[in-house]
Formats: structure tokens, C-alpha cells, sequence
């Protein structure tokens, strides 16, 4: 049975709800840690409240989160995750400020 998955952008320190942030979910090989595809299985854009999904995904597939703020001066963060169990609502992905 799919797994349930979603959550929020937040920026990191504050742990404010950042909208209209890109995030983009590539499937993962199990074995060697390579993008299955070139293309996201699924984008999302955060909401004003920094929730993204909800989606399904087939339970134990390792997965990279990548986010990308609407700020280009904002670094692009990657995450990479092991696959999911069960249902959860909570993967909160947090940005990364600018270098200043």
C-alpha cells in the first residue's frame, strides 16, 4: 500500500513558513543513491503557510527533496531521505539564508 507523505518549507533558525518555495521529489536507486529519472516524480510550490503534498509513495523508496526559494540569492537545499514507512505528514525541509 502507497505511503502518504508531505509538509512544510520553514526558513532555518526562525522556523518561518516560507511560500511559493519549489519543491521538487526525485526517486532514488536503493543501491547506489542515483536519481531514477531526470525529471521530479512530483513539484511542488509551498503555500502561504509553507505546507506542500500531501502525495503517495511506495513505501521504502529513498527519495531526494531538493528546495529552491523564490529568491535566487537563496541557496538550492537538497535533502536526501530513506524511504518511508508510514504515513507522515511532518517533513519539514528548512532553507538556507544567503551568504552575507
Amino acid at each position: 500500500n502507497p505511503v502518504c507523505i508531505g509538509g512544510k518549507v520553514l526558513t532555518f533558525g526562525e522556523n518561518a513558513p516560507l511560500a511559493n518555495a519549489r519543491v521538487d521529489l526525485y526517486a532514488l536507486d536503493p543501491a547506489t543513491g542515483t536519481r531514477l529519472t531526470s525529471e521530479p516524480f512530483e513539484t511542488w510550490f509551498s503555500d502561504a503557510t509553507g505546507a506542500w503534498g500531501p502525495t503517495n509513495v511506495a513505501p521504502g523508496q529513498p527519495f531526494e527533496f531538493v528546495v529552491t526559494t523564490a529568491n535566487p540569492s537563496d541557496r538550492k537545499v537538497h535533502y536526501f531521505r530513506e524511504g518511508f514507512t508510514h504515513l507522515n505528514q511532518l517533513v519539514y525541509l528548512r532553507t538556507i539564508p544567503p551568504p552575507t
